[in-house]
């Protein structure tokens, strides 16, 4: 016996990897941990921990550009700068 199996389709305009869309609470959290990091570079309080979470940092926001650009995204400067 076969049973119906529907296909749910993603919704069209958002690229695969921005779904689904993050909690508010999660969105503050990295807020505020990138801010905290930012902060500690600029006094000159990081340590070789918060180096590394920098470089991981730029590595994600680079493959987040990929992705956004292979999905045929365009990219304004404003939204480049924001990133």
């Amino acid at each position: 016996m076969k049973t119906a199996r529907k296909h749910r389709r993603a919704p069209v305009g958002l690229p695969k990897f921005w779904r689904p869309r993050l909690a508010d609470s999660v969105k503050l959290d990295a807020k505020l941990i990138h801010h905290d990091l930012v902060h500690r570079l600029e006094t000159g309080a990081a340590t070789v921990a918060d180096l590394w979470d920098w470089m991981e940092t730029g590595y994600t926001y680079s493959q987040m550009f990929r992705l956004l650009q292979e999905d045929g995204v365009e990219l304004t400067q404003e939204a480049e700068a924001a990133v």
